[in-house]
């Protein structure tokens, strides 16, 4: 399984909370940014 964890940004565009792909089971977290 594959856990998103969507991006969020205040008002100003600022970067709250990056998205991130983590494969179940694996020990990495790969950040990719979803600016929209």
């Amino acid at each position: 399984a594959i856990m998103i964890i969507e991006a969020e940004f205040d008002d100003e565009g600022n970067l709250i909370q990056e998205t991130f792909l983590k494969k179940e089971g694996a020990p990495e977290v790969i950040p990719e940014l979803a600016k929209g």
